[in-house]
């Protein structure tokens, strides 16, 4: 009987989606999830945390106001490239760095600017 706001086209478990049971309440993006949330017009969002850390972040909310979240499963990020661009240079070049920033530690400091108040997202790239 819980009404999950969900992204339009998305789907991040498959055990969710097949929930019958769940109503799924389609937006645009997490920013009107958010807000359909805080107006109680749903009980809870689906999607990635970094997403909906950044979403709330960008609307000025505060994460405090969320319980725990329940983990529907992890996944791995992958990167798409065009037929036109994915030649076997450009993609041995791009391990190579991934490699190198994960190593050093940058894709961390990346991820981390998802977790910053907005005031510091929006200055650092000054």
């Amino acid at each position: 009987g819980l009404v999950v706001a969900n992204i339009r086209g998305a789907n991040y478990d498959d055990a969710f989606m097949a929930d019958d049971a769940i109503h799924k309440y389609w937006t645009k993006d997490y920013r009107q999830s958010l807000r359909m949330f805080m107006r109680k017009r749903v009980h809870a969002v689906v999607g990635p945390e970094n997403g909906i850390l950044y979403a709330i972040q960008k609307l000025g909310l505060s994460s405090d106001i969320f319980g725990k979240p329940l983990v529907l499963n992890k996944k791995k990020a992958f990167l798409f490239f065009s037929k036109k661009t994915a030649d076997d240079k450009t993609i041995a070049d791009l391990r190579t760095t991934l490699k190198i920033m994960e190593e050093q530690g940058d894709i961390k400091e990346i991820f981390a600017c998802y977790r910053s108040s907005p005031q510091k997202l929006e200055t650092q790239g000054e």
